[in-house]
């Protein structure tokens, strides 16, 4: 079953259509995974700044802790019940 010349041109200009169509998802796609990987990157970084605060914040509460217990040996004993 041969196809006619002008069908053949149609299914042609038919197909180079849909592979532009694909090439502009593509790249349109390519250009939001750059978008959220650019906002991931700046993510990270927010996420960086708030771990090493939480690391500060863990050290004092270290040191108070140590403080604390430092307190509680020089307490006296509580009287024996009994």
């Amino acid at each position: 079953m041969a196809m006619s010349n002008a069908n053949l041109e149609r299914r042609i200009e038919r197909n180079t259509n849909d592979i532009e169509a694909i090439y502009d998802i593509l790249t349109d796609h390519g250009e939001q995974l750059g978008a959220i990987q650019a906002k991931l990157v700046e993510h990270d970084a927010r996420f960086e700044a708030i771990d090493a605060r939480f690391e500060a914040i863990d050290a004092r509460f270290d040191g108070v802790d140590a403080t604390l217990a430092e307190i509680l040996r020089r307490l006296p004993e509580p009287p024996a019940e009994g």
